[in-house]
């Protein structure tokens, strides 16, 4: 029996969504869809009401039957963090990791939300990346969406979850010569307040990184350096094709 499973991530100008129903070799794009967020507003709803809302909103109007849900945690809220461990063996990893990852965040181990993943092996060390974020803000995360009657299977860090788009076949070019090493390929996603960056080897992740800041950060830079309202500075943002103005709002999001 077809199951269908629906991928979300919350912005915070749109909710977007997408649709997959399980095929006889994997899954299939049923629908996607995406629903603007509420401008905030003094005294009104906060940014998880206002996302539950649009959700509810995007779900109504699709009419969509949902067998599971996959969602990307708001990328601003997840630390990253790269450790390099001087063994390989899976379960010595296992073993070791929760300690380093707690000596390198500023609260108690138990009170975050973390995983991690292999980057690649340099001769006897393991290089991973993981990701963290408390505990607190996973939990509002589900309570917006259980607000809009879903309860996600998995809750994923934005930025490393892009290099899934990046695996064999999906961004093909022509054949490479014989012995010659694939690509560094990447995504980047500049939201409204924040950017995540991938990198990928034929979807082995390479790096990923979460920065805040992002077109809204942008249009404040383009408006201060013009001396021009934020509004304006958001549609010569979008109208923008290149040259110095859009060079000097970018500048700090390319130092990160």
């Amino acid at each position: 029996m077809a199951q269908t499973i629906l991928g979300l991530d919350l912005g915070a100008r749109a909710v977007k969504a997408v649709l997959l129903e399980s095929a006889f070799r994997g899954f299939e794009v049923a629908g996607h869809a995406a629903e603007p967020v509420e401008p905030a507003s003094p005294g009104g709803p906060s940014l998880r009401e206002r996302q539950a809302a649009a959700l509810t909103r995007l779900l109504a109007a699709q009419g969509w039957r949902v067998d599971g849900c996959v969602a990307a945690a708001p990328g601003a809220g997840v630390a990253s963090h790269v450790v390099t461990l001087p063994f390989t063996d899976p379960r010595r990893i296992e073993q070791t990791i929760g300690f380093e990852v707690e000596g390198q965040i500023p609260y108690e181990l138990a009170d975050a939300a973390w995983d991690w993943q292999p980057l690649g092996v340099r001769g006897e060390a393991s290089d991973l990346w993981v990701g963290v974020t408390p505990k607190a803000e996973l939990n509002g995360v589900l309570a917006a969406l259980a607000g809009a009657g879903i309860d996600p299977r998995v809750v994923v860090p934005p930025a490393p979850a892009l290099a899934a788009l990046l695996g064999p076949g999906v961004l093909d070019g022509p054949a490479l010569p014989a012995g010659e090493a694939p690509p560094v390929e990447g995504i980047l996603d500049l939201g409204e307040d924040r950017l995540n960056l991938c990198l990928a080897v034929e979807g082995r992740l390479e790096a990923a990184r979460t920065v805040a800041g992002g077109a809204g950060a942008m249009a404040r830079a383009l408006a201060r350096d013009l001396a021009i309202p934020e509004a304006d500075g958001a549609r010569l943002l979008a109208a923008e094709a290149g040259g110095p103005p859009l060079e000097g709002a970018l500048a700090a999001l390319a130092r990160e």
